[in-house]
């Protein structure tokens, strides 16, 4: 599984995007991991949305706890 994901963390590093490496994840991911395409279409990008600014998780406790 690991040696399976090197394109992806290789693509990472180099371009220092999360958005940039959405085709390469996808690829890898239905072909190589084999998982359908309606999970990975939905959750890589969702994931790269979600963890763009890194704080996303500190902004939703925030949210949950002022409220």
């Amino acid at each position: 599984m690991c040696k399976s994901m090197i394109p992806i963390w290789v693509n990472t590093i180099a371009t220092n995007s999360s958005a940039g490496t959405i085709p390469i994840t996808l690829n890898v991911t239905t072909e190589r991991l084999k998982v359908p395409m309606s999970i990975a279409s939905f959750s890589i990008p969702l994931g790269a949305t979600i963890n763009l600014t890194g704080a996303a998780l500190y902004k939703t406790i925030l949210a949950f706890f002022c409220s």
